[in-house]
């Protein structure tokens, strides 16, 4: 078997629930729809798209525990997705996804419930078997993706980029997390960043990078060398993707929202996926574009038809990436 174009990594999965009712009404019993079952996380997501993208290897490494964590397994296997679990000792979390006939088309309301608590020593064994991964069969991408987990440290993911750039110095890494911990990676130098709009605020302010349009600090976070090619995501404006010599946003097609739930993550997958293609960045993130606009109308966080990603893609629109500041 050869080894994997790309190595995901989510410490902190949930196992999707979706379904639907017709009202939300305090104190009264709602009948829901038999739930759809999906297996989330970040890293896993991007994954999921990959290998429906097709081609191109990919694992996910995904920390389970639990019965949660043995149904997510299974669902695991019968998508065909290859995988690696590590093993922990809490129970892996669900997350409960609420559809509403009465509501506006795409609101829905999500529940998620904490995670388990991570130990030092399940800390310190995932390190170590990033570490050997890494070192025996690096891939050409490694993606951190997700929260992290109670119990451990913010830099948690920092301390995985180190070990990335002295075991694999050739594999390129991806994050896309929130919080402290996208600071303390970014502050370890990675290629590739994804926040939204709200987080770019936050990144400027932790980085010392100033004030200014959303475009100017993704620029400044560029050129500090925190990572080479820096993507904000701005809803139902599109994304914009930066890199040291340029910047592109690209605006969705209008489609029938079912769930926004993974369109991040499915963009990530598919923008790494066309560059392994041969993609510059600029025709990858459009077609990455594509894919989160296909994800939702897709029920669930269930990876679209490829066939439909590239029809959105011909509807895609060049905008003008200047758009948006930080209040």
């Amino acid at each position: 078997m050869s080894d994997p174009c790309v190595l995901t990594l989510t410490l902190n999965p949930a196992l999707d629930l979706t379904t639907r009712i017709a009202r939300l009404e305090p104190q009264v019993k709602l009948p829901a729809e038999r739930p759809r079952v999906d297996p989330g996380g970040g890293g896993v997501n991007v994954a999921r798209m990959i290998t429906r993208l097709g081609g191109l290897p990919v694992t996910a490494l995904v920390a389970l525990g639990g019965g949660v964590g043995a149904r997510y397994r299974r669902h695991l296997v019968q998508e065909g997705l290859a995988h690696e679990v590590f093993p922990i000792a809490g129970e892996t979390r669900e997350t409960w996804q609420f559809m509403v006939r009465e509501a506006p088309p795409g609101t829905l309301y999500r529940i998620v419930l904490p995670g388990p608590e991570w130990g030092a020593d399940e800390a310190a064994s995932l390190l170590a078997i990033v570490r050997r991964r890494l070192a025996e069969d690096p891939p050409a991408w490694l993606v951190l993706s997700g929260s992290l987990p109670a119990g451990l440290d913010p830099d948690f993911y920092g301390r995985i980029v180190r070990i990335c750039r002295r075991a694999a110095p050739a594999t390129r890494i991806a994050l896309d997390t929130r919080g402290a911990a996208l600071v303390a990676g970014l502050k370890a130098g990675v290629d590739l960043v994804k926040p939204d709009r709200h987080e770019v605020c936050d990144l400027a302010r932790a980085l010392g990078a100033g004030e200014g349009t959303l475009l100017t600090l993704a620029r400044r976070i560029v050129a500090q060398g925190c990572t080479r090619v820096f993507v904000y995501t701005l809803g139902a404006d599109g994304a914009v993707v930066v890199t040291a010599e340029d910047a592109w946003r690209w605006r969705p097609p209008m489609v029938e929202v079912h769930s926004l739930v993974g369109a991040g993550d499915h963009f990530l997958g598919a923008l790494i996926r066309r560059r392994l293609a041969g993609d510059d960045w600029r025709v990858a993130s459009r077609f990455a574009m594509a894919a989160a606009a296909a994800t939702a109308e897709t029920p669930g966080t269930t990876p679209p038809d490829p066939v439909r990603i590239r029809e959105l893609a011909g509807l895609v629109e060049e905008a003008d990436p200047a758009v948006g500041s930080c209040e």
